[in-house]
C-alpha cells in the first residue's frame, strides 16, 4: 500500500520503501523534509504490516512492491 506524502509538481516521484513495522515509517517524513517542497514522495509499509499476506519469496514481494509502484508511476 502506497501513502502520498506529498504530490509535487509533476517531478518524477521519489519512492521510499522502509522496513519499520513498529513505527510505521515515521523516519520517511525526516526525509521527505529535508526534499526540494516540490518533490512528490511516495513510501509503502513492508509487506505483512498491514495483516496483509507475507510473500514466501523475495521474488514475490519484489512482485508486489513493482505493481504497487506502477500503479502510481507507470
Amino acid at each position: 500500500r502506497w501513502v502520498c506524502l506529498r504530490e509535487g509538481n509533476g517531478r518524477p516521484p521519489f519512492f521510499y520503501l522502509h522496513g519499520d513495522f513498529h513505527g510505521g515509517g515515521v523516519s520517511c517524513l525526516e526525509i521527505a523534509r529535508h526534499l526540494d517542497a516540490a518533490q512528490p514522495f511516495y513510501t509503502i509499509a513492508p509487506p505483512g504490516a498491514d495483516d496483509d499476506a507475507m510473500p514466501l519469496t523475495i521474488e514475490g514481494m519484489a512482485a508486489a512492491y513493482l505493481a504497487g509502484l506502477r500503479a502510481v508511476q507507470p
